[in-house]
This record gives structure tokens, sequence and C-alpha cells, in this order.
């Protein structure tokens, strides 16, 4: 499972089985544009989830050297360096079928409660709705919550969206990512034979 839909998966479940577990009703997790198209087609409760920023952590850099493993001289040797930390950024809304309508309904108020509760529980994403794949680096992905967000104005994220602006929770994730130089390397290969062949003529 690649590294995004890993996170994404993990972040459903995650709120998947902590409201279930909370509410008589089941609440359905949509991946999506929060634009009018959507809302329009909102048929049940539900809390939408829009990643819309991934950048890294400069916080987080580190400048260790390079670590390089030599297993065998006739096969590339995998190269090692201190993880890129890079944040996954969401806004987190929640929607009902009544807001097509003039009827005033508090489920929004009530999913939104809980869904705080639930993230700011968590500081970081439980391992046992991790993919295995993430289970097996460390740290674990961190959550950050409440924080401020990366939009330059919000009024203009609702704008370019076309949709009515709403409440939402900001969620962060951070999770540490290990460069393969493995393609580095193979550049590196590729031009010295490139430069002796040449050599040679």
């Amino acid at each position: 499972m690649l590294l995004l839909e890993a996170l994404n998966s993990a972040l459903q479940t995650l709120i998947e089985q902590e409201m279930q577990n909370k509410l008589e009703q089941k609440i359905y997790i949509q991946f999506a544009s929060p634009n009018k198209q959507f809302q329009s087609k909102v048929e049940k409760p539900t809390v939408n989830i829009f990643l819309y920023d991934i950048r890294e952590n400069l916080e987080l850099r580190s400048h260790k050297s390079v670590t390089v493993r030599d297993y065998t001289r006739t096969e590339f040797a995998p190269l090692q360096m201190s993880p890129i930390h890079v944040s996954f950024s969401y806004i987190l809304t929640a929607w009902t079928p009544s807001e097509n309508t003039t009827v005033i309904d508090t489920t929004i108020d009530k999913i939104l409660s809980l869904l705080l509760n639930i993230l700011l529980f968590y500081p970081e994403l439980p391992e046992k709705y991790l993919d295995e794949s993430i289970k097996a680096t460390r740290p674990l992905p961190k959550m950050q919550i409440l924080h401020q967000t990366y939009l330059q104005s919000v009024g203009e994220f609702w704008h370019a969206l076309e949709g009515q602006p709403k409440p939402f929770i900001h969620c962060t994730i951070t999770t540490p990512i290990y460069p393969d130089l493995s393609y580095g390397q193979l550049v590196t290969n590729v031009m010295s034979d490139i430069t002796f062949k040449a050599e040679s003529l």
C-alpha cells in the first residue's frame, strides 16, 4: 500500500471505529472536495476529509551524513539517510442531508464535537489502524489538531470551491519518509559507463 493511501486509510478507520463506538447512527467518511457538487450528493451524515497541502516539516529536518551499507560488490548498495518528515494537512467537515433544506439539524455539531474529542485523544495514529508498511517505520505518524492552517485565506478557500463557509477541524499528520537513494546510485553508474565508453573511442 502506498504511503498516502495508507495514511488516508488509517485516518478513515480511526474515525469510523471511534465514532461507531460513540454514536448510534452510522457516520460515513468520504475523501472529496467539499464543494457544491459534494453537498448536493450528501444523503447521510458524512465526514468529509479533504487533503489540501503536502510539505516537508522543516523543524524536524536533520543534517546527518548519509550512511552507506555494502552488502555485496556485485549489486547496488542500499543507501540510507535521515528521514524527511512530511506533513499532510487535511480539512475535516461534517455534512447532513438537511443542509439542502430549511430544516435545522444539530447533528453536525454532534459530529464535530465527537470528531474533535477523538482526534485530540490520539497524539499519533494508533498502531492498530496502520498498514504494515507504516508500522515498521519509527516514529509513528504524529497528529496535530487545531493549529493554524496553511491557507492564505479561509474565505478565499471556500470561494474557490464555490461553497458556503463551514466550521472545520484542521488536522496535520506528519510521518517520516526514508528516501530511496538507490536511484541516484543507478544514475551515477550509468553516467560512469557512458564516460568510460566515450574515452575508449
